[in-house]
């Protein structure tokens, strides 16, 4: 917040273990957060949406870019796609192993790298406050 303005919103998942469960999750709460948070903007108001919301899953083909990925690759598709489809600015893929060093990660994808993701954000934050 920045004089009674949004600046900028960060939200943060991680995936510890039961991936495809868990990857599921946080697939629907990322996409379901960014849309909330543009409804609002849109609206002129910042206030979390306490509606239930009832899902249906219809029987569809898979899209055959998921075919055959791990919940790895599935994760960073869906980060790519959310930034692609401008429902987020940024985004941010990293895995690390939780029986490695700690705090080592690899960052598999250029286009979600954290010192991008970093830099475009500080960009906007000092840009928005000018």
């Amino acid at each position: 917040m920045h004089e009674g303005s949004l600046l900028a919103a960060i939200e943060f998942k991680s995936i510890a273990s039961s991936f495809g469960n868990n990857l599921n999750n946080r697939t629907e709460e990322a996409l379901g957060s960014n849309t909330d948070l543009r409804q609002a903007y849109e609206q002129g108001v910042f206030a979390p949406s306490a509606r239930p919301v009832r899902v249906r899953e219809p029987n569809f083909d898979v899209d055959p870019v998921f075919d055959g990925a791990s919940y790895a690759r599935r994760g960073e598709i869906l980060c790519l796609r959310m930034v692609r489809q401008q429902l987020v600015d940024g985004a941010i893929f990293m895995l690390s192993d939780p029986e490695g060093p700690e705090g080592h990660f690899i960052e598999p994808n250029e286009e979600l790298w954290f010192e991008r993701f970093a830099r475009r954000l500080t960009y906007h934050v000092l840009g928005a406050m000018k």
